[in-house]
C-alpha cells in the first residue's frame, strides 16, 4: 500500500461504528402507543349485558306485569314520549307511577316490565328507563323488540321491510 512507506496507516483512525438511539426510541414509542391502543385492557364506559342463551330463534318471553312504551321524538331523539299502561307519563313522574303501581298491585307475583323502544331511543336513555324502573319496584325489565320481516318476492327489492 502506498501509505505503509510514510507510516501514515498510524495516524489513520477507522470510522467509529455506532447507532443513532433517537430513530430506536421513535419505533419503541411508536410500539408502545399502538400496543395500548390496540389492546383491551381499558376498560369502556358501558354496562355489561349478560345476554341469555337460547336454541331456538324465538325466546320464551316472561309473564309481564306492565307495559312502558318509549317512542324518541324531535329530530336528534332527545326527548321521549312515554306510555305506560296506555296513558302518556312525563318522565319526571315516571317513578311515582312505577312505585305506585307496584304497590297497587302487590298480588304476590313478581313484576316484570315490558318495555318498547323505538330504533331511534338512545342507549343512555334505554339505560335510564331501566333504572327507574327497577327504583319503582320492578324486578326485571324485558326488551321487546319486532322481527324484520323479507318484502314479498314479487316485489323484486329484497330489502328487509319494519312495521
Amino acid at each position: 500500500m502506498l501509505v505503509r512507506p510514510l507510516q501514515l496507516h498510524t495516524h489513520i483512525r477507522l470510522p467509529q461504528m455506532w447507532l443513532d438511539p433517537v430513530p430506536w426510541i421513535n419505533v419503541g414509542l411508536l410500539v408502545l402507543f399502538w400496543g395500548v391502543m390496540e389492546t383491551r385492557f381499558i376498560s369502556a364506559p358501558g354496562l355489561t349485558l349478560d345476554l341469555p342463551r337460547s336454541q331456538t330463534t324465538q325466546l320464551a318471553g316472561l309473564p309481564v306485569s306492565s307495559v312502558l312504551t318509549a317512542k324518541a321524538l324531535g329530530p336528534d331523539g332527545e326527548h321521549l314520549l312515554l306510555l305506560f299502561e296506555g296513558q302518556i307519563v312525563p318522565y319526571d313522574r315516571l317513578l311515582g307511577v312505577f312505585t305506585a303501581h307496584n304497590t297497587a298491585a302487590a298480588s304476590g307475583a313478581v313484576p316484570v316490565l315490558l318495555l318498547k323502544a323505538d330504533r331511534n331511543v338512545r342507549a343512555q336513555q334505554l339505560f335510564a328507563l331501566c333504572e327507574t324502573a327497577r327504583m319503582g319496584g320492578f324486578e326485571s325489565v324485558q326488551m321487546a323488540a319486532e322481527v324484520e320481516q323479507q318484502a314479498p318476492a314479487a316485489s323484486g327489492s329484497g330489502i328487509p321491510l319494519r312495521d
